[in-house]
């Protein structure tokens, strides 16, 4: 193969997994308002799993047991 193939071949597979991403991501965010909208049910609370990247940045892999001070300071 040819340099050109394989690198047509790379952005090809990165533009499809990026559109799955973003079709299965927006799902979810659909299905979720539906269930709140129509269902009474709340909708997730994305605030633990902002906390644990966060602290990804900082080198914790793993959130403490703690409170507010233990929450990981922003960018």
């Amino acid at each position: 193969m040819k340099q050109e193939q394989i690198m047509e071949m790379h952005w090809s597979l990165i533009w499809q997994v990026t559109f799955v991403g973003g079709v299965a991501t927006a799902l979810i965010d659909v299905a979720a308002w539906a269930r709140g909208r129509w269902m009474g049910v709340p909708g997730p609370n994305w605030g633990l799993v902002a906390r644990w990247v966060l602290g990804l940045f900082q080198g914790c892999l793993m959130l403490g047991a703690g409170g507010k001070e233990d929450a990981p300071k922003g960018f």
